[in-house]
């Protein structure tokens, strides 16, 4: 994983507070917002959320979050 555990929950965090705001428009608009607030490689981060079913800002929520739930 590119970021650590508690990034990953804030992540999550950020997500679902954006995307019940604005809905998701098919990118990782916000995933890539996050990453630039938070310090982190956006291009790690989307690389390794790709890996793992994560495409778009809400597959991020959908599949990655259900991935790792236990691991944050």
């Amino acid at each position: 994983m590119p970021v650590a555990g508690n990034q990953l929950k804030a992540l999550f965090e950020y997500l679902d507070s954006k995307l019940s705001e604005q809905g998701c428009d098919d990118t990782l608009y916000h995933t890539a917002q996050f990453a630039v607030e938070a310090g982190v490689s956006f291009a790690n981060l989307k690389a390794w959320l790709e890996t793992v079913g994560g495409y778009c800002d809400c597959e991020v929520i959908v599949n990655v979050e259900e991935k790792f739930e236990g691991l944050v």
